[in-house]
């Protein structure tokens, strides 16, 4: 299991929630669940849905993938965790975000 975490600027945020969005489609990661505090959890299928909006909006948020790689990424308006079983998403998350 690989991790990181990137400090963000406010002022960035619809930027990299593009980019998170970008780089899951790139790996092929379609069907997530996002949740966020006070709300139910919800499935989201990437490719079907503004996945930086629901982002942006949902924030604070976790969005969790299973297939084909496991992910789990932690979304503040400053602060973006993750941690996945799959080397080269890891290494897209490294290199893509802030």
């Amino acid at each position: 299991m690989r991790s990181g975490t990137h400090q963000l600027d406010p002022s960035r945020l619809p930027t990299c929630c593009a980019e998170i969005a970008g780089t899951l489609a790139e790996h092929a990661i379609t069907l997530l669940t996002l949740e966020s505090p006070g709300a139910p959890p919800r499935s989201l299928r990437a490719r079907q849905t503004d996945l930086p909006g629901e982002l942006e909006l949902a924030i604070p948020c976790t969005l969790r993938a299973e297939t084909p790689a496991n992910l789990e990424l932690h979304l503040t308006a400053t602060i973006i965790r993750w941690s996945t079983n799959n080397n080269a998403l890891a290494d897209a998350l490294a290199r893509e975000l802030p």
